[in-house]
């Protein structure tokens, strides 16, 4: 199971993906982007995805 892990994600999603992990055999495998929240926020401002959803999409890969 593969679990893309933004750094915007809600508390009640990372426990989900916690719990699931707890309850069942499955290999979790996290990925994160190259770039932290604040990495990207110092690039390129705050909130990059409200003004720029498709320029947000090349910090994450």
């Amino acid at each position: 199971m593969v679990f893309i892990d933004t750094g915007y994600h809600f508390h009640e999603t990372l426990s989900t993906r916690d719990a699931v992990e707890a309850a069942y055999d499955v290999n979790l495998v996290t990925v994160r982007p190259r770039q932290t929240v604040a990495e990207q926020d110092s690039a390129a401002g705050p909130r990059l995805y409200e003004r720029d959803p498709d320029g947000a999409a090349r910090y994450a890969s």
